[in-house]
């Protein structure tokens, strides 16, 4: 096992470095972030499979000293977290696990950074990417919406080749082994194999193109956030829909709030949110009658009640370093079956999977990064230039909304291969407006 990591971290460290001289900083960037939704898969380097967006962020490492990252307490938090995961190997039954959410990880670090230098450079082009990231996030939704509408044509997506473009086949096969529930006809995950995914990434990117939208006044950039949060209501996550009625309600609520007044479109505004909220609670009703909402609901509450019963187990057993990578895959099926549980059952949550699998200090990080990072968007709703603050409102919401979803799902506190480039692409493009207008 240990020749092995040995092997594949060689093999990283020599594809970064190739990729890194072969292509130039403007591809990588464009690479990270503009296939941030479609991924575009390549060959495998051991077990892992690599996308073309996963390989530009890889590659654009060699950015790290030209810019200042390190004074952002979010962007130490995260470094230090993912060296603690790096050591983790060291106590983890599943090394290579370990491995690979480091490999997951590091494009964050690489790509905000990249994003802050090529803005410097031409920062019109950093723009063409965040507008390209969000026009094809459109066609997430739209395969979602199809794929729930007529969830043959899922299964069809996925059992084809080109599936492999755009889905690890990696993943491809653990759904052919049953690991994960994308058949089930009441979800739909686009691209995504697991829906609950899908509908955070949507929300992420809905809120991402309402603040962009209004900063670089672009009315298709508007609409596909509409898109993205109608969307969400077809991946059938009910955190997700939870959240896509939230944070509309929201921005529409603080919206009326700072006009000072409610004029006739206000007054139009409300009556016809009034008239949609009466007609999805209708609906609602009805979807509750005819499905096993309710009875899903009571399953899912009983699970999330066991799995912090036993991270209260782990907690006592393993202060410190928790049980590593792998450690939940063990622990966990002995503990479900004499409460007959599903004894495949993943964490759910992004603190309890962090103390799983690298202790105490680990979450101390993880909250470290999520109030600093909290912090530091708040602080640019308080800027006089309308753009950035436009674009602040927009990434505070999308990182609300992907830290709160996380809390129930298992993409980690920065999100997956889809939502981890595009939050660093964003943030990246965030640091250099707001320190472009502290400069001046």
């Amino acid at each position: 096992m240990t020749f092995t990591l040995g092997l594949l971290l060689a093999t990283g460290v020599l594809a970064g470095l190739l990729i890194s001289l072969v292509f130039p900083l403007r591809l990588l960037t464009f690479l990270a972030g503009g296939l941030s939704t479609l991924q575009i898969y390549t060959l495998p380097i051991g077990n892992v499979f690599f996308s073309a967006s996963h390989l530009g962020g890889l590659g654009a490492w060699r950015v790290l000293g030209k810019q200042d990252v390190w004074s952002f307490g979010w962007y130490r938090a995260i470094a230090a977290l993912v060296l603690i995961q790096a050591l983790a190997m060291l106590w983890s039954p599943e090394p290579f696990l370990a491995f690979r959410q480091v490999i997951y990880w590091l494009p964050f670090l690489f790509v905000v950074p990249a994003v802050i230098e090529m803005s410097v450079r031409d920062r019109a082009f950093v723009e063409k990417i965040i507008r390209i990231a969000l026009i094809t996030s459109a066609i997430e939704a739209m395969l979602v919406i199809a794929f729930r509408v007529s969830p043959e044509l899922e299964g069809m997506f996925l059992s084809s080749p080109i599936s492999r473009l755009f889905i690890s086949a990696k993943l491809l096969s653990e759904v052919g082994n049953g690991a994960y529930t994308v058949f089930d006809p009441g979800k739909a995950g686009g691209v995504f194999i697991n829906a609950n995914v899908a509908s955070a990434f949507l929300g992420f990117s809905a809120m991402v193109a309402w603040g962009v939208a209004r900063a670089f006044k672009s009315k298709l950039l508007l609409w596909i956030g509409v898109l993205d949060i109608a969307a969400v209501f077809f991946t059938g996550s009910k955190a997700g829909m939870a959240l896509a009625v939230f944070f509309p309600a929201l921005i529409f609520s603080r919206h009326v709030i700072r006009s000072g007044q409610v004029n006739i479109k206000f007054a139009a505004a409300a009556c016809f949110l009034s008239a949609a909220i009466g007609l999805a609670l209708y609906l609602g009703y009805e979807y509750f009658l005819e499905s096993r909402y309710v009875a899903n609901s009571e399953k899912t509450l009983s699970y999330r009640l066991a799995i912090w019963e036993f991270a209260w187990i782990v907690l006592q057993k393993n202060p410190f370093i928790g049980i590593g990578f792998g450690g939940w895959e063990l622990d966990w099926p002995v503990f479900a079956r004499s409460r007959g549980l599903n004894p495949f059952f993943p964490p759910h949550n992004s603190f309890i999977a962090i103390y799983a699998q690298s202790g105490l200090i680990a979450v101390t990080l993880g909250f470290i990064y999520c109030f600093s990072i909290l912090r530091y968007l708040w602080r640019t709703l308080k800027v006089n230039d309308p753009e950035v603050k436009r674009l602040g409102e927009g990434l505070l919401c999308a990182v609300l909304w992907m830290l709160i979803q996380s809390q129930a799902e298992n993409y980690g506190l920065i999100g997956e291969v889809h939502l981890t480039p595009l939050l660093a692409t964003v943030l990246g493009y965030m640091v250099f407006r707001f320190r472009e207008l502290n400069e001046k």
